[in-house]
């Protein structure tokens, strides 16, 4: 074969890499940390308050509870799916933030999926 058959077989290679295997994912996961811009930090006198405290979840034991536990507090709220690159680049910095302020607010990870994935 020729040096540039070759070549371009490599290049093939590498990029469905990122399509059918783990290699991929990961890569992936890093491209988006790396290329996601920060939030935008809202000013004090625009956030928003939550009025209605009613949602029913379920806690990391899969037991059912009422929002109502974090009226009056800080609190911390993403929706969250494990086929969406962007949640999961986001995961390590949401843990990052819950060691760091865990014990001064409330963190919540909403999703609509069965246990297996979110665990």
């Amino acid at each position: 074969m020729k040096r540039q058959t070759v070549f371009t077989l490599l290049i093939i290679a590498f990029v469905l890499s990122f399509f059918v295997t783990p290699l991929g994912d990961y890569s992936k996961i890093m491209l988006n940390r790396f290329f996601a811009t920060s939030p935008t930090i809202i000013k004090p006198e625009k956030r928003g308050k939550i009025t209605d405290y009613d949602w029913k979840l379920k806690d990391k034991n899969w037991k059912f509870f009422n929002f109502d536990e974090a009226k009056g507090k800080v609190v911390f709220i993403t929706f969250w799916t494990s086929w969406h690159m962007p949640s999961q680049a986001q995961l390590k910095d949401v843990q990052y933030l819950y060691d760091t302020y865990g014990d001064k607010m409330k963190f919540y990870v909403i999703t609509n999926e069965e246990r297996a994935p979110v665990d």
